[in-house]
């Protein structure tokens, strides 16, 4: 459980973040204004590139959890059915279900990623003036929109997954 709160808080705070500092970056400057030793791109900077990185991270991390706990589950059935044909069916049985819940939150997450990855290609593309201005802050507003709107998809995923690992466990600890 203290795996998925991790998992949970990283995802609110680093979408929170991201979407501070998207507000930020489009209020910068009138930030500039009130904080003149800094320029636009500073602050632009200073904010944007580390809660992007940190939205990419959290989503992978996402990513990684569901798939680590559906291969956890996998194992656990596989290694059962020589001992226990029965029980390993049931185990499988819940890796099915768990498997289908990543249908849920993997678009999301992917996007998530995509998005990411191109608002930080498009950024350096916008800063040598190789793209149009509009290219980047859409795609980097898109970034936060799927990253805000994931969340009520996301977050209950995680919390049926956990039931499927308690369900899987007690099914392996029972006699």
């Amino acid at each position: 459980m203290l795996i998925e709160n991790g998992v949970r808080f990283f995802w609110a705070l680093s979408t929170l973040l991201l979407s501070l500092t998207y507000t930020a970056v489009w209020f910068r400057f009138s930030l500039v204004q009130t904080f003149p030793s800094l320029n636009a791109m500073q602050i632009h900077y200073m904010t944007a590139i580390p809660c992007t990185l940190l939205q990419f991270f959290t989503a992978l991390g996402v990513l990684f959890y569901f798939i680590g706990t559906g291969v956890w589950i996998k194992d656990q059935a596989m290694g059962l059915a020589k001992k226990d044909r029965k029980k390993a069916e049931a185990v499988y049985e819940i890796y099915k279900k768990a498997n289908k819940l990543k249908g849920r939150a993997f678009p999301f997450v992917t996007f998530a990623i995509f998005f990411g990855i191109m608002t930080f290609v498009l950024g350096g593309a916008r800063q040598v003036e190789a793209i149009p201005n509009w290219i980047h802050p859409t795609i980097a507003s898109l970034f936060v929109l799927i990253s805000v709107v994931s969340m009520p998809f996301i977050f209950p995923a995680i919390k049926r997954n956990i039931a499927y690992l308690d369900e899987a466990s007690k099914l392996l600890e029972s006699p």
